[in-house]
């Protein structure tokens, strides 16, 4: 499937968080276990755009009406500021986007957004048992670096998080000047 990728704007938070809200009621690569409102979705949304931080739409044709079939974003991974230049990935697709290269375009978009944006490395967490984000984050250079067992509960069960992180090429990061946390 073609997708086209933009950058996400407030008029996106309904559908951010219904793709969300999928995962949440009946998936896990999140262990929330609260759906979100669009409100939360909106909040979110502003702050991550209002500080720099890229956050990506795919949208997709479904009959003759484009929709929305996934996001990604790069988060602050830790809100001390000698993280900084550290981002976590975040990726949600539609149940019928999988599997047909929404993914794919999705991250190797956020990838040229985190080296243009400067920042170092990039940490994504994923369900030990989610190997087809395993093998996506894999083809793109992503390296498993640390296993987290029982890390979530969900659906009555624990669940682990294998650790993924993506050092990015040289960039212009500064330690004064990157101040996006």
């Amino acid at each position: 499937m073609d997708a086209l990728i933009r950058t996400a704007t407030l008029d996106d938070a309904a559908a951010i968080a219904r793709i969300f809200n999928e995962e949440v009621e009946a998936g896990h690569a999140t262990y929330e276990t609260v759906a979100h409102t669009e409100l939360q979705r909106r909040e979110w949304l502003k702050s991550l755009l209002a500080r720099k931080f890229p956050v990506l739409i795919a949208e997709g044709v479904v009959g003759e009406v484009r929709t929305i079939r996934g996001f990604a974003a790069l988060t602050p991974f830790h809100p001390a500021s000698g993280y900084r230049g550290t981002v976590t990935a975040q990726i949600y697709l539609t149940e019928n986007s999988r599997g047909r290269g929404v993914g794919s375009a999705l991250i190797e978009r956020l990838y040229s957004a985190a080296s243009e944006a400067g920042f170092h490395t990039v940490i994504a967490g994923v369900n030990s048992k989610n190997f087809a984000c395993q093998s996506l984050l894999k083809k793109f250079g992503f390296e498993p670096v640390g296993h987290f067992r029982q890390i979530g509960f969900k659906n009555g069960q624990w669940w682990d998080d294998i650790c993924f992180q993506l050092m990015l090429p040289a960039t212009s990061f500064s330690q004064t000047a990157n101040t996006r946390n």
